[in-house]
């Protein structure tokens, strides 16, 4: 029986005494740690039939002298070992089909008697040493393969690198830390085409501990990526961090409840392809996974207080909802009918690290959200960490795509975006003093007008806690739980498929400055790492290559028509036309790739805008002279050439449903076709041809791209995600300066003309589509409530549209602007519009809206005299000592008494209300409608 020394790690020990006071102990075999760094639940492996499956795995000293002991201590790179290695990998290494390996997976104790002998002989497996683990990782054929965060290698290769006592990491490792990089191939494996299956690393678990799975096999990864959690989930509190995936369903995520069935593990997908040389891809970005949406759901706060709610709906029933979205679409992807294989996810899964937890808040009462919604500063986020834990809406994201796999068995690839790096929440109008809202399209992402938004969420609606939210640190989330691969490329079939990471830095400042748009910008790509790793994938002989980041390439900015041509310059990333892309690898990622047509297809996102975008390179004016071919040409070119036109890319844009006859592959003749999907969770934006003053809105959808060249859609089938049209034009009314230019009386009679700014919604409206619009036989209404402790309607009738202008009756108007005394105190007027969605059916870019869900804003009715606020109607709408009541100053109404007959009808308008007409009134609100908005925040507004 072969000696036992004091190192040895057994997988397992037989024990045997045989004379009192002597032990014999066998051992199967030793105990080797390794940690799989490809494929990883973000970064999957897909293998052709009959082609070799590769693994990379990172190993302590243990591992590398059993390699230089089987083949003859050759250390040099690429040098491969001897089939006494394949022993313990045998032992070690589990491969298993999906719901096989989630089965065993929770139940490691049985993981001594699977054995990848069933998938592939020892002859069979070859093993490639690769050095130490770098930055830049190249595979067994000397190609650069991936890149890895610093941070991630050099927490495993300065892993007890002075010996010093680190607790459960012990028992496990060397001296040396974990660095040695090796490439096992099995050859001739005995895998199903069309299957999904999972692999992992087993070692005896020497050292249990609380939070294992299971007492006596580990996967060491996942003990790693579950003390992660642990140190962040709760780390200001100290509480125990989840072990477990939520619950996921077909109909969404349960935040209150845990599966069981699902602990939080690291997976390896490795998928074999069944038959296709190609495969179809579905794309999503911009997910935005928050948790604290979950919250909204059952608010009963309304715009109009005490009305129907088919007049005034609940919020908390209409807002969006970006996990619901996401599952869905996901679902979508994931049915055979679909033509779906793999899915690739392009950034932004989640909004940021804190968020707030649904299950801490249990009240449905709207002023209970509230105070649940409320910091002032990041230490409250800190203070109030059981709240607010950090990576909640990882979990989820981690949660869905467990389910997916579990549910579909599809391959998911993931690349970062730069939400990943955002630390601590924020209102949902977040706004900074002297510089106004810093994202105001967060409401519109919710599906809500800006009033709805910050009715629902309350009065921390403005609040920044951290103006550069961004930071770098906490992408090690991401890359723990999702993937620890930055970048990476693989071939698949006869395509390849590259992803790029977002990378370390982002900046709008200045691109805002000048001119290019608020839209962030990375600061850290393309990097030279990114750079070589692309090319050595170019220099694939694959039919189709397509690359994927969260940053674009060609975007257009909100205030441009998709339609438009554009340019964009290769030496310069100041531009409207290549919107949210690189700011310092503009030259490679334009100059050099863009320009040559490198890729077949890119995919990206972070607009939130879906465009399929054409680029022509255009190159500098002398190039045309010199390249003359006629006379006609050479006239153009020495023209040209005189104002000495720099290089450009002239650009495109087409929408995949609106131009589907155009964006086929064959019409592109080679060009790279720049896709960029919508957002995935939040409402999209959008702009055809310059209607809703580019604040147009489409349903939450993904990309379908197969691969004959089709590019369809798949969108969210929820009612919550179906736009609202009155957020579009609420959108149009605060930030393009006004929806009417005037809205006023125009006689006697009770006669009031509203003039539009028709060309804000659509530039060249007939007059036949603008009083359809206005159609009351088809559902259009216009109506006034004047609201105190019950809700009075005053519907406008004869509604026609006259010239520019809209015509309409208001009964008993005269009565009501005349009535000055106390008995006729009112609280709040709201104008409450339900538009004709018939109006548009000819127009593209409304097929998606809802126009049954009406448009409620809170006016004042003005007379020329009193254009400082105080109303004809005798009261200050939310005025009482200040803020937001009923009392009636006594000096005023007297003011009012006496020059009430010097005004005519005429000198009425209606306008939004100057201070409650986009914030309204919490403290109004808090002490009328108790019932719902009871809290016990110190309401200043």
């Amino acid at each position: 029986m072969a000696q036992i020394s004091s190192d040895t790690r057994c997988v397992s020990m037989t024990q045997r005494t045989l004379t009192p006071g002597q032990t014999t102990v066998e051992c199967q075999i030793k105990m080797i740690p390794a940690i799989i760094l490809h494929p990883s639940l973000g970064t999957p492996l897909v293998v052709e039939p009959g082609k070799p499956v590769s693994l990379l795995i990172v190993t302590d000293k243990i591992f590398l002298d059993e390699f230089l002991n089987s083949n003859g201590k050759n250390d040099s790179k690429f040098a491969q070992g001897g089939s006494s290695l394949n022993d313990q990998i045998l032992q070690h290494l589990k491969v298993l089909k999906w719901a096989e390996a989630t089965a065993l997976k929770k139940n490691l104790d049985r993981a001594d008697r699977i054995s990848l002998k069933k998938i592939v002989s020892k002859e069979n497996i070859r093993t490639t040493y690769l050095g130490e683990l770098e930055d830049k990782v190249v595979n067994a054929e000397g190609l650069h393969f991936a890149n890895v965060r610093s941070s991630f290698k050099d927490g495993l290769i300065n892993f007890r690198e002075d010996g010093s006592d680190v607790s459960w990491w012990q028992r496990f490792f060397s001296n040396d830390g974990v660095r040695h990089l090796f490439q096992i191939d099995l050859v001739e494996a005995q895998l199903n085409p069309g299957t999904m299956y999972d692999c992992f690393w087993v070692l005896s678990n020497l050292n249990s501990q609380k939070g294992d799975a299971q007492e006596k096999y580990l996967d060491i990864q996942d003990r790693i990526a579950r003390n992660y959690l642990q140190a962040r989930y709760y780390q200001y509190s100290g509480g125990e961090a989840p072990g477990y995936a939520f619950k996921v369903g077909n109909d969404g995520i349960d935040f209150t409840q845990f599966d069981y069935d699902t602990p939080i593990q690291n997976r390896h997908p490795i998928y074999i392809m069944n038959g296709h040389d190609k495969l179809n891809f579905g794309h999503l970005s911009d997910i935005h996974v928050s948790s604290k949406q979950h919250t909204y759901k059952g608010k009963k706060a309304t715009v109009i207080p005490g009305v129907d709610e088919v007049v005034s709906p609940c919020i908390g029933n209409v807002s969006n909802n970006n996990v619901d979205n996401f599952i869905d679409i996901l679902n979508q992807f994931g049915r055979n009918e679909s033509n779906v294989d793999a899915v690739i996810i392009t950034g932004d899964l989640y909004d940021h690290m804190h968020n707030f937890d649904p299950a801490k808040l249990t009240s449905d009462q709207t002023g209970k959200l509230w105070e649940a919604m409320h910091l002032e500063n990041t230490d409250d986020v800190e203070s109030r960490n059981d709240n607010f834990p950090c990576g909640i809406d990882g979990l989820a994201v981690y949660s869905i795509l467990c389910y997916f796999y579990k549910t579909y068995e599809k391959p998911v690839f993931i690349s970062s975006g730069n939400h990943e790096a955002y630390e601590y929440p924020y209102g949902i109008s977040p706004r900074i003093p002297l510089k106004g809202k810093v994202n105001e399209g967060i409401p519109l992402d919710h599906n809500l007008t800006i009033y709805e938004a910050i009715l629902l969420y309350g009065p921390g609606y403005k609040n920044v806690l951290k103006s550069l939210n961004f930071n770098k640190k906490n992408f090690d989330y991401f890359y723990n739980i999702f993937t620890p691969l930055l970048d990476c490329w693989q071939r698949v079939g006869s395509q390849c498929l590259i992803m790029l990471a977002w990378g370390d830095g982002e900046d709008f400042l200045k691109s805002a400055a000048s001119g290019g748009g608020a839209l962030p910008r990375t600061t850290k790509s393309i990097t030279s790492d990114q750079k070589s790793l692309v090319e050595t994938a170019l220099k694939n002989d694959c039919l189709e290559k397509v690359m994927c980041s969260h940053f674009t390439l060609i975007n257009y900015s909100l205030d441009h028509a998709l339609e438009e041509t554009g340019e964009i310059s290769p030496t310069s990333y100041i531009g409207d036309f290549h919107h949210g892309s690189v700011e310092t690898g503009n030259k490679i990622l334009h100059g050099d790739w863009l320009a040559n047509n490198v890729f077949s297809l890119t995919l990206s996102g972070h607009s939130h805008r879906v465009g399929l975008y054409q680029a022509t390179y255009i190159p500098p004016y002398e190039h045309f002279a010199a390249q003359a071919q006629t006379s006609a040409y050479a006239a153009i070119g020495s023209a040209a050439s005189t104002a000495n036109r720099p290089e450009y890319l002239k650009t495109k844009g087409f929408h995949p449903i609106a131009d589907k006859k155009s964006i086929q592959a064959k019409n592109w003749e080679n060009q790279t076709r720049v896709l960029v999907s919508a957002s995935t969770g939040p409402i999209p934006k959008q702009n055809l041809k310059g209607e809703m003053s580019g604040q147009g809105m489409e349903r939450p959808s993904g990309s379908i791209v197969l691969n004959d060249g089709q590019i369809s859609l798949a969108t969210s089938s929820l009612n919550t995600a179906k736009p609202r049209f009155c957020v579009a034009c609420d959108y149009i009314d605060i930030m393009s300066k006004g929806f009417w230019e005037y809205f006023r009386a125009s006689g006697d009679g009770g006669f009031f003309e509203m003039k539009l700014f028709w060309d804000k919604v659509v530039i060249g409206m007939t007059v036949e589509q603008k009083n359809e619009l206005f159609n009351q036989k088809e559902g259009a209404d216009l109506s006034l409530y004047l609201v105190s402790d019950i809700s009075e309607r005053i519907q406008a009738s004869e509604v026609k549209v006259v010239g520019d202008g809209v015509r309409m009756k208001f009964r008993n108007m005269d009565r009501i602007l005349f009535r000055p005394n106390r008995s006729s105190e009112i609280t709040a007027i709201f104008l409450s519009i339900v538009f004709n969605g018939n109006a548009f059916s000819s127009i593209p870019g409304f097929a998606d809206y809802d126009f049954s869900s009406p448009w409620n804003v809170q006016v004042e009715i003005y007379n020329k005299t009193y254009e400082d606020g105080i109303q004809s109607l005798g009261y200050e709408v939310g005025m009482d000592a200040g803020f937001g009541g009923e009392i009636l100053l006594q000096k005023k109404i007297d003011q009012l008494n006496k020059r009430k007959n010097l005004h005519k009808i005429e000198d009425y308008s209606i306008r939004r209300h100057k201070k409650f007409g986009e914030v309204p009134s919490f403290k109004l609100r808090n002490r009328k409608w108790r019932y719902e908005y009871s809290t016990t925040l110190d309401l200043k507004h």
